[in-house]
């Protein structure tokens, strides 16, 4: 069924990342009522990844990204090359 391909694809995820990894952080957020997106985005450094969430620490503080909503796409984590 579909809670298990949701599985893999968490398990999937959680592979992706690492602690220690540098990120870039692309958020999707609702601006007002109308349905308007603004992108935020921001560099961080992975410190934590759990079963139902990855936590990211941009140097200020440290943000929790659940896999639900990088999954459905509003929260995007790339790998970024270290300089």
């Amino acid at each position: 069924g579909g809670a298990k391909v949701m599985d893999m694809n968490k398990q999937a995820m959680i592979n992706r990342f690492k602690i220690g990894q540098r990120v870039q952080v692309i958020q999707m957020t609702e601006k007002g009522d109308a349905k308007h997106y603004k992108q935020s985005k921001a560099n961080g450094i992975i410190v934590g990844v759990y079963e139902h969430f990855v936590v990211v620490y941009n140097g200020r503080y440290r943000e929790s990204f659940s896999w639900v909503d990088i999954a459905i796409g509003r929260v995007s984590i790339k790998a970024v090359k270290a300089a």
